[in-house]
């Protein structure tokens, strides 16, 4: 069964799903994380799907972080290092483009 098949509802809840899982992960690879979980719970409250993707997401990021052998801290700081590169390359690429 392909997507255009599903009925909205479907599609939906299925977004909702993965992004309870995008909680999970986030509250592991950033500093904040009483801030994420704080606000996954005002958005999916008790909701036990959820609440069980936000924890396969949270196991999958530990998971990674403790085969890269860091503390949850040195984690933190990688994944803020990836996310500055990245956004260091975004900027070059738009002002090469502008040809600066």
């Amino acid at each position: 069964m392909n997507n255009s098949n599903k009925p909205q509802a479907q599609e939906d809840r299925q977004a909702d799903l993965y992004y309870a899982f995008q909680f999970g992960y986030a509250t592991v690879r950033q500093a904040d994380s009483d801030v994420l979980k704080a606000e996954f719970d005002q958005k999916f409250g008790d909701d036990p799907e959820a609440v069980a993707q936000f924890q396969a997401g949270v196991r999958h990021e530990r998971v990674k972080r403790e085969e890269l052998g860091m503390t949850p801290d040195q984690y933190h700081a990688h994944h803020e290092a990836k996310k500055r590169a990245f956004h260091e390359r975004q900027e070059a690429i738009h002002a090469a483009s502008l040809g600066r």
